[in-house]
């Protein structure tokens, strides 16, 4: 009913009252829908609903709706189960315990039938330790490595190097000795305390790459593997040399 109102999606949502001349932030911003509450980031949808002008907006968050009479921005998502969840991790101790790492919706743990969000930013890669349901490991893009030791109530930043990683940092922890764990940045880094130290036990293995995948031997953890879109490599001596196998795969 008025053309010179619009609202435009961006990490922000934005709004004009005159055409575009003049914009401010709406939303979780602020901007002229000032008594606002809590609204996610990364907008993607914005509709008016022709029949009685009510405003939706779809993001990472989910849907919301624009209520005149509060003056604010309303999440109506409950109910959908449209999460994206980049990684899961498993209680090895109780069947009904996990630990999920969700697309820009942080880690969320699962205890019983309830969900509880235990840490925001994008969730990635997440472990529960294989002895000890309290004590989990959640990281965040590029490799924000975090550890907690009471079921995510707090957070210690354990990472080896910072922002350095992929956007999903593979790292695995080795599925018999809990306190050993090897990360994939730029480099390979392990741990032999659970993350209070680390070592770098590669030099150019990926060369340049961010490495993508990490797998450890069961067996021996002497025995490392890692992999960049191009290379794989495996260590047989801990990290003291590397070989290419990637030779003999086909490429893709």
């Amino acid at each position: 009913t008025n053309e010179n109102h619009i609202i435009v999606g961006g990490i922000n949502l934005w709004e004009s009252t005159d055409g575009g001349v003049t914009w401010s932030l709406s939303g979780s911003s602020g901007g002229d829908f000032s008594n606002y509450s809590y609204m996610h980031v990364d907008h993607h949808a914005a509709e008016f609903n022709p029949i009685n002008n009510i405003a939706y907006v779809g993001n990472d968050g989910g849907i919301y709706k624009y209520f005149n009479l509060l003056n604010d921005w309303i999440d109506i998502s409950d109910g959908l189960e449209i999460s994206q969840f980049y990684k899961i991790g498993l209680s090895k101790i109780n069947d009904y315990t996990l630990v999920v790492g969700a697309q820009d919706n942080g880690t969320e743990r699962l205890t019983g039938t309830t969900w509880d969000a235990i840490r925001g930013s994008d969730g990635m890669e997440c472990i529960i330790d294989q002895y000890d349901d309290d004590i989990i490991y959640s990281t965040s893009q590029y490799g924000g490595l975090r550890k907690s030791y009471n079921g995510g109530n707090n957070w210690q930043n354990i990472e080896p190097v910072s922002y350095d990683g992929a956007w999903v940092t593979p790292w695995k922890i080795h599925p018999i000795y809990n306190d050993l764990i090897v990360a994939g940045y730029n480099e390979v880094y392990k741990s032999n305390d659970g993350g209070a130290t680390w070592d770098s036990i590669s030099y150019g293995v990926s060369n340049g790459q961010s490495i993508r995948t990490i797998a450890l031997a069961p067996s021996d953890p002497n025995y490392i593997y890692v992999g960049t879109y191009s290379l794989l490599k495996v260590t047989k001596d801990g990290g003291a040399s590397w070989t290419n196998i990637k030779p003999g795969l086909p490429n893709y």
